[in-house]
């Protein structure tokens, strides 16, 4: 199926306005959001570490219900270093706790997964593409991979960009399709496009959620929250917790100077509620075996910026996956590889980084 995507647009913006097609109107007209090229820039791979963490269960003889049941509370020290020799911006730090967590592409069975992408353009069939009419969707496909639905702009949403739009589908993590949207329209063009492929980011599955808290750090300049330390809870029953943290002059001081290490604590507590949880996970807690996923996200500042319609990226992300073993004591299940305890902690007053009283062992 060839499409002279350029020539139809300016026919059909002629008519509708009225307009010969002998004189048509120059895609330079049209309010078409222009092609951002990304330059990879320097990064600053942050190191990231649990050096401590605490679970305790309260209320574990509640029966439960919609309206109550047992509390699972978390006290985590995090370690972040910068290794490099930029001054580097933190923007958020996730932290899991689960009976498993695996790499989504090492496992079995791992049904479909996609990615939607953008290139500044591509050659079909003889013909180059670099201009479509767009939405944020990509295509959707029925249980046995048949795509059900492949128009996806909604009056009012969608917009012009100079570029092109694909989707890759894949299966078990092999690639097996590839789509472009043809001004709204997902096509089948696999194995008609010479593209370079991004890699899939295959992510991580969690089994039995103990603890799930992501720290977001956004500039005050940027982001407008009711205050610092806002708390967004999705649902009464459910392990995810998300904190927002206003940064910037007076605030907290999100910059890692180049070889520095600081300790950031992840705090907090979720009520076990039905229909969205069952007991599973005060026995994976009790069982004394977890596998911990913490990630850290940064960018350097300095080297970041935008200028002639490129961007210099300078972002990055690191996660540490490993199981660990929880001690039980008077005051939890603890997980303590330097043998520290609580009470040398001391948080600072946004409740975000941590100082050792006395020197580690």
């Amino acid at each position: 199926m060839k499409f002279a995507i350029k020539l139809i647009v300016i026919a059909f913006l002629s008519f509708s306005m009225g307009i010969v097609c002998a004189s048509p109107l120059l895609v330079s007209e049209l309010n078409i959001t222009p092609w951002i090229t990304h330059v990879q820039g320097p990064t600053a791979k942050m190191d990231v570490e649990v050096i401590y963490a605490n679970f305790t269960l309260e209320n574990t003889n509640y029966p439960l219900t919609a309206d109550r049941g047992p509390t699972i509370s978390y006290y985590v020290v995090v370690n972040i270093t910068n290794p490099s020799d930029f001054v580097s911006s933190l923007t958020r730090v996730e932290f899991l706790a689960a009976q498993k967590v695996e790499n989504s592409s090492e496992i079995s069975g791992l049904s479909t997964a996609g990615a939607l992408w953008e290139e500044a353009g591509v050659w079909m069939e003889g013909k180059w593409y670099n201009l479509t009419l767009v939405d944020v969707s990509g295509p959707v496909f029925d249980m046995s991979g048949k795509m059900s639905s492949g128009i996806h702009v909604l009056p009012g949403q969608e917009y012009w960009i100079q570029g092109v739009q694909l989707y890759d589908r894949y299966v078990n993590g092999i690639l097996v399709a590839t789509y472009l949207n043809m001004n709204g329209t997902w096509i089948d063009v696999t194995d008609k496009v010479n593209v370079t492929h991004p890699s899939l980011d295959n992510g991580f599955q969690a089994n039995v959620l103990v603890a799930d808290e992501i720290h977001n750090f956004e500039n005050v300049a940027i982001r407008d929250y009711p205050g610092n330390g806002t708390v967004v809870d999705p649902l009464p029953g459910l392990a995810m917790r998300t904190v927002y943290h206003l940064v910037g002059e007076g605030l907290f001081n999100n910059s890692w100077t180049p070889h520095h290490s600081r300790l950031i604590l992840i705090s907090g507590s979720w009520e076990l509620r039905k229909p969205f949880a069952n007991t599973t996970p005060v026995l994976a807690l009790q069982s004394g075996k977890l596998t911990f996923k913490t990630m850290a996200a940064n960018f350097v500042e300095s080297m970041a910026g935008f200028s002639n319609n490129t961007v210099t990226d300078t972002w990055s992300d690191t996660t540490e996956l490993k199981q660990v073993q929880l001690t039980q004591s008077e005051s939890g299940f603890i997980y303590n590889p330097f043998s520290l305890s609580e009470n040398v902690f001391q948080v600072d007053k946004w409740n975000v980084e941590v100082n050792i009283r006395g020197e580690m062992p």
